[in-house]
């Protein structure tokens, strides 16, 4: 399943970048259909320790039918569906950053104050001894 999730990234990333792309569908096509085949004929033969990794096991054959079934796609189709996602999501970060700065914006005036405050307070308060593990009016044996 990672290995077919990873040749999918990387079919998507090329594709993004508008990298010539035309051959690898078929040779992605060919390489899953041999995988495919050989994960039915496991799950086919239904081994007795089938419970333990049936669950990984329909996962893979799911992820490699979706993956042929990808590879099968019009490449245009495709890089045009990813363009769009792609701007989605810059658009989508891009509000979130304006969301932030102008919550940093309002905010930076209270905080200089907190700060303020803070430090005059740090300065008021003693400083504070060590944490020690002796008892009140227990000292160490080389004092005693």
């Amino acid at each position: 399943t990672s290995i077919v999730d990873a040749i999918n990234t990387v079919s998507d990333d090329a594709l993004s970048r508008k990298i010539d792309v035309t051959t690898a569908p078929a040779a992605i096509v060919d390489g899953e259909k041999k995988f495919l085949d050989q994960l039915q004929k496991l799950h086919d033969s239904t081994p007795r320790d089938l419970d333990m990794y049936e669950f990984s096991l329909n996962e893979a054959i799911a992820s490699t039918s979706d993956s042929i079934d990808l590879a099968n796609e019009d490449l245009g189709f495709r890089t045009q569906a990813l363009t769009n996602r792609a701007h989605k999501e810059q658009k989508e970060v891009d509000a979130v950053n304006a969301a932030e700065s102008k919550g940093h914006a309002a905010t930076g005036a209270d905080q200089s104050e907190a700060e303020a405050k803070a430090a005059s307070t740090e300065a008021v308060q003693p400083a504070r001894k060590p944490p020690t593990l002796y008892r009140p009016g227990e000292k160490p044996d080389t004092q005693q």
